[in-house]
């Protein structure tokens, strides 16, 4: 919210915040320029969507414009989003277990770059 509110109406955010991604997207056509997880349960952490792919378990698929899916193979995007996954996991993880928020800005300057 607080990026739509800055993009439209030039609203003051701060410069680092303690929570995880980017805002949302605000153009009016379909695409996707953000990756992030989605729980089908409280304890099911089986998919991320990462750009117009979706991975769920071991399959991938990609998302169209009308956000239907169609399953794809393709073993270079499978790596790439599991890799891309498992970064998540273990940002999640940190924050899981030592309770503390940090800014990606600062994650990111102070951890070892992927």
């Amino acid at each position: 919210m607080l990026a739509y509110l800055k993009a439209q109406y030039n609203f003051r955010v701060p410069s680092q915040v303690s929570w995880l991604g980017t805002g949302i997207d605000t153009v009016r056509t379909f695409r996707n320029i953000h990756s992030t997880a989605l729980k089908q349960t409280k304890t099911d952490l089986l998919d991320y969507v990462s750009g117009e792919y979706h991975l769920n378990g071991q399959d991938i698929f990609k998302i169209a414009p009308d956000l239907s899916e169609e399953r794809i193979t393709d073993p270079v995007v499978k790596s790439q989003l599991q890799a891309k996954f498992a970064r998540f996991k273990q940002k999640n993880n940190l924050i899981s277990s030592k309770g503390k928020l940090i800014p990606d800005s600062l994650f990111m300057h102070y951890s070892p770059q992927q």
